[in-house]
């Protein structure tokens, strides 16, 4: 999306903390988006936050959640609509893989995995 598209709307980025997730972050904010990062890592969410801030001058927020848990994926949703948040632009980029044979594997890693790389768009 362009400059003028983006400007002023806003766009969450899900594993926003590090890697790919706050390059993307910072490819939305130079192009005039608002930006939500959201991760685990309340820490490297401030610094990124602040970098986006200052650096692209846009507004820029954190959330810190884990989107393995529906509780917390409900709460995100209840904020950001009770905030009349609207996001226009979501980039999914949290997710995690698990390597092995399945049935080796336990269901616990497994639903995890599924929560996150599932569920938390769906939701």
């Amino acid at each position: 999306m362009s400059k003028q598209q983006l400007s002023g709307r806003w766009s969450l980025v899900t594993g926003a903390s590090s890697g790919i997730g706050v390059d993307l972050a910072r490819e939305l904010a130079s192009r005039g988006s608002n930006v939500i990062v959201l991760a685990r890592r309340e820490e490297k969410l401030k610094e990124v936050q602040a970098e986006l801030t200052a650096r692209f001058r846009v507004q820029a927020e954190y959330v810190t959640a884990d989107l393995a848990d529906e509780q917390a994926r409900q709460q995100l949703y209840d904020d950001l609509s009770q905030a009349g948040r609207t996001v226009d632009v979501l980039v999914n980029n949290a997710g995690f893989g698990l390597f092995g044979m399945s049935w080796e594997i336990p269901w616990e890693q497994e639903r995890q995995m599924l929560n996150v790389d599932v569920m938390a768009m769906a939701h």
